[in-house]
Order: C-alpha cells, then sequence, then structure tokens
C-alpha cells in the first residue's frame, strides 16, 4: 500500500493560459460539447500548483476533470470563476482550474483537461440529389452537420465527433400519482332563506348521482356515465451513434451555423410520379428511399436537387438503418398533365314519372416529354358521392363498382381500407392504362 506523500516545504507555482494550448478534441452533442485540451509543462520535485486561466465562463463546473501523463500524483483539482472583464471575449473566458501535482523527479509531464460548455449544438441537414431523367433507382444523400457554438473560445482544426444523444444527469423512473375513478354521492342541496322571513314549507334536497375524478374537473350537467381519463404516451425514439467527421474542423465562436459534411450515401429509391389535375394540373414525383447504411438518419431538412437543380426542400424523418421513408422531390416539368372542361349531357325519360339523367364527362391528358418511359404513374380524380336516396350515381366507363355509401359527414374524408376490407380489381381501361 502506498504511502501519501509528505508535504513539501515549498512549492512550484506554474501559471498558464488557454491561450498556451490546443484544443485537441471535441465531442458535440445537442446543446453542449465537451472539450479536450491538453498541456506539456516542465515541473520541478516535489509539491507544484498548476493555475490555468481563461477557461470558458461557460464551463460546467462539475465535468471538470484532468488525466496527467508522466511520473505526477494529482493531488487536487479546483475551479475558481474571475471577475468579468470589460471585454466581450474576456468575458467568456474567466475561469481558471487550480490543479496540485506531486513529483517524484524534475521533469516534464502532459496535463489534460476535459469539461463541458453549453451553448454548442448541431443539427442534422441534407442534400438529396436525383437524376429522374435516367433509369437509375438510386439517390445520393449528403449528410451534413449545421453547427452552432458561441462558448468563447474558438475550435482551430479539431478533432469533431458528432454524438446523436444528448448526456442526461439524475435520470430516476417517473411517479404516477394514485388515479380513483367512482360514483360521487352529492350532499343535498337545500333551499336558501333570507334572514328575517318565515318558512312556507319543508325544504326540498335534490337526489341523483354525480360522478368524480381526482384532479378532473366534471360539468354538472353532465349526466351520470363511466369518466375515462386518456392518458396521452409520447414516444420519443433516440438514435444513438457517433459520426467521426473526416479531416480537421475550424468552428469560430461567432454563434453563425457552419456547415461540415458527415458522409455521403448512395441509397436504392423507387420513383412514383402522382397528379391530381382538378386540383393541380402537374405532377409531383414521390421517392421510398431505403437506408441501406449502417447510419441512422436523424430528422432534418433537406435540399432537394433533381438533374442538377434546385427543386424544393423537404423534411427527413428519424430512420434506422435498413429501415425506408417516403420523400418529395418536387415537380416533374418534362410530364404535361391537361384537365379538359368537363362535358354535360342532359336527357329525360317517363311520361308520368319523369327522371332526369345527366352524363357528365371528363377528359385527362398527360403527356410525356423524357426519352424514357414512366413506370409508376398515377393519377387521381373524384367521383360525386350521393347524400339523397333519389340520387343515383353509375360510373359508365371505365365501369368500376361504385363508391362506397357515406354519410354527410363522412363525405369530405377519404375513407381508409382495414385489413377485412379489399380494394377492388384494376380494370384495364387501355394498353399500359388501369383504373381503379
Amino acid at each position: 500500500m502506498s504511502q501519501v506523500p509528505a508535504a513539501p516545504s515549498f512549492t512550484h507555482r506554474i501559471d498558464l493560459s488557454s491561450e498556451r494550448s490546443k484544443i485537441d478534441k471535441v465531442s458535440l452533442y445537442c446543446g453542449r460539447a465537451e472539450i479536450t485540451r491538453s498541456y506539456k509543462i516542465d515541473v520541478k520535485t516535489g509539491q507544484n500548483q498548476v493555475k490555468i486561466s481563461k477557461l470558458p465562463s461557460l464551463l460546467d463546473n462539475d465535468s471538470l476533470r484532468v488525466e496527467g501523463r508522466g511520473l505526477a500524483t494529482i493531488i487536487g483539482v479546483a475551479e475558481r470563476a474571475l471577475r468579468a472583464a470589460a471585454l466581450r471575449r474576456d468575458s467568456l473566458l474567466g475561469k481558471t482550474a487550480t490543479i496540485d501535482l506531486f513529483v517524484d523527479a524534475e521533469g516534464q509531464v502532459e496535463l489534460v483537461l476535459i469539461y463541458a460548455v453549453v451553448q454548442a449544438t448541431w443539427s442534422a441537414v441534407y442534400d438529396l440529389r436525383a437524376n429522374i431523367s435516367s433509369d437509375s433507382n438510386t439517390i445520393n444523400l449528403v449528410y451534413k452537420a449545421a453547427i452552432t457554438q458561441s462558448t468563447g473560445e474558438s475550435w482551430d482544426d479539431v478533432c469533431l465527433t458528432l454524438e446523436t444523444i444528448s448526456p442526461t444527469f439524475g435520470v430516476s423512473l417517473p411517479r404516477l400519482d394514485p388515479w380513483r375513478v367512482g360514483v360521487y354521492k352529492p350532499v343535498p342541496r337545500f333551499a336558501t332563506r333570507k334572514v328575517g322571513m318565515a318558512s312556507r314549507g319543508p325544504l326540498m334536497a335534490s337526489s341523483g348521482y354525480e360522478l368524480y375524478s381526482e384532479d378532473l374537473a366534471l360539468d354538472k350537467e353532465l349526466s351520470p356515465e363511466i369518466v375515462h381519463r386518456e392518458a396521452i404516451v409520447t414516444n420519443q425514439g433516440h438514435l444513438s451513434t457517433s459520426f467521426q467527421v473526416p479531416g480537421f474542423i475550424s468552428v469560430p465562436t461567432d454563434g453563425e451555423v457552419h456547415t461540415v459534411t458527415v458522409v455521403e450515401l448512395k441509397l436504392d429509391a423507387a420513383g412514383a410520379w402522382i397528379g391530381i389535375p382538378k386540383a393541380q394540373p402537374k405532377i409531383q414525383i414521390k421517392a421510398k428511399i431505403k437506408n441501406a447504411s449502417d447510419s441512422p438518419l436523424l430528422r432534418g431538412i433537406a435540399s432537394v436537387y433533381v438533374d442538377g437543380s434546385f427543386v424544393s426542400k423537404t423534411t427527413v424523418p428519424e430512420v434506422s438503418p435498413q429501415e425506408s421513408f417516403d420523400c418529395s422531390l418536387g415537380f416533374d416539368p418534362s410530364i404535361r398533365l391537361t384537365y379538359h372542361p368537363l362535358s354535360k349531357k342532359a336527357s329525360e325519360s317517363g311520361f308520368y314519372n319523369k327522371s332526369s339523367s345527366i352524363t357528365y364527362s371528363q377528359h385527362i391528358t398527360v403527356h410525356n416529354t423524357k426519352n424514357i418511359i414512366i413506370k409508376d404513374l398515377t393519377i387521381i380524380d373524384q367521383v360525386p358521392i350521393s347524400e339523397d336516396a333519389q340520387v343515383t350515381i353509375k360510373l359508365v366507363n371505365p365501369s368500376l363498382p361504385p363508391p362506397p355509401a357515406a354519410s354527410s359527414s363522412a363525405i369530405s374524408s377519404v375513407k381508409s381500407v382495414t385489413k377485412s376490407e379489399k380494394l377492388p380489381p384494376p380494370i384495364k381501361v387501355a394498353d399500359n392504362v388501369m383504373a381503379q
């Protein structure tokens, strides 16, 4: 068992500043960063006290730790704040760390300071590059990081690691308060009297029941029923991984956004063209992209480039490896869509009980000016739904089955297809044209 060294008669003091060292590594989280600095100092035999000034004022005191490399023993580490100076940069570098060392032999040692600072963050941004003028089924996704920091010290030529999970402190299981539901037995409600007036009959008490639930306010006019308080659960998925940014990165402490490229991925994509000409005479491009890489995609804004031209911005959701996501690639001007005017033809039948019939005809033209065949093109139009039993709707051409009956409150909503329901089979209208 080693003995604690005896206190020397004198202490060798060494004064340093953060400007005398270089940041070796930065691990950047969402909202904070972990900084690694190293110092090489000459020490003497016995007690040595090293003071390192001009550390960030935003330094988290509890996060400061020191590692030593060499024949020295770290006895203690202390941190104190200096009075803020009149210049803004000096006010952001107002902390000092004091490290006490005991050295057996004179020489050189290396001290490594590791500490956390706030006001530093990063978020994911993307470039989606698609080539729709060819038969390629791939999309180039450029994974970028938008970095912002105003910690007071610039990161010059540092080794940068991006962390997708934020460190947490004091994590414990949540506590559930008691949740009680029952039938409330009311207190009789007596009629009030004015002071000094004579009574002309017995006081009447109300009867009935009211429901109660703790922490739940009920309207007294509600009829008795079982009260159910719905619990809202928010599911937040955390994708934990680290990205090592290639090379060395410089990020000044200016609070501005600085973008660096993390990785460039070539992903498989299945394209689809969809148009609703009655609402908009344009064809939208949809892509189902599979993240076949080992890197998770964080939620972020993506700039979409089609055939080398910027077309739109979209949002990339959180996507784990081997998962797929849908992405809009904007409009395709090379496919022209025309929604012709609606033609109408009316006729009457019957002698005593006359009935009228109106035939509507809608013509839609799609013109493909590409040099490739579009294999997945969908044109959506609507069929009217009757709200009156005396009015019937029949789809003449193509002869699809009638739409499902719907109430007036559900006319404007799209009927979802459950597992027990099946869509009717498609009907061939012309070569390579199917209706459903």
